[in-house]
């Protein structure tokens, strides 16, 4: 071999060393980025996980506070409990009764389908009352405002009421649909 056809072979091998070189510290930055950003999004949800962790354990805080123990011995007192119904079916009765209308009907709705959202512990029954014949509008207005006045944990959903056509002081039917909130 000659001189120069080692010249020519040690350029080669230095040429594909350079070429070797390189694409092996192209290969090698994929990885480092790779890395770089595998860190950072795990950096990241470090940082998250902690602001929830500080932000979890200030509402655990929270429920130490005696304002929000108030709170929620106040909220005991106004949701009632499940068995609760019956009585306010007999409420609802007085009720009818002190504004001199008569009740066909109360109705409850146990499947909850449709029902709007509750409070945390709570749960909203869906019924319907029927109104019986003979129904004055200032009667079917009377027992109304004494529902919603007398019953805070009464939402009234809807109200229907048809005018008689012979008298306009008498509905010639009536309805109302509430929903009743009590404990889970």
């Amino acid at each position: 071999m000659t001189a120069r056809k080692l010249m020519y072979v040690l350029l080669g091998l230095l040429g594909l060393m350079f070429v070797g070189t390189g694409a092996g510290m192209y290969y090698m930055h994929g990885l480092v980025r790779e890395s770089i950003t595998a860190t950072n999004r795990i950096r990241i949800d470090a940082e998250v996980n902690d602001k929830a962790q500080e932000s979890l354990a200030a509402v655990q805080n929270s429920f130490n506070d005696p304002e929000v123990q108030k709170l929620s011995e106040y909220m005991k007192q106004v949701i009632p409990p499940a068995e609760y119904k019956s009585q306010f079916v007999a409420d609802v009765y007085k009720y009818a009764e002190d504004s001199g209308v008569s009740l066909s009907g109360v109705t409850f709705d146990e499947s909850t389908t449709g029902a709007s959202p509750a409070p945390a512990g709570a749960q909203a029954i869906p019924m319907s009352i029927a109104f019986g014949s003979d129904l004055t509008y200032n009667g079917f207005t009377e027992f109304v405002k004494k529902l919603e006045n007398n019953l805070q944990h009464v939402e009234v959903k809807s109200l229907n009421m048809q005018p008689d056509a012979t008298d306009p002081g008498r509905l010639s039917s009536a309805s109302l649909k509430v929903e009743l909130y009590t404990e889970k």
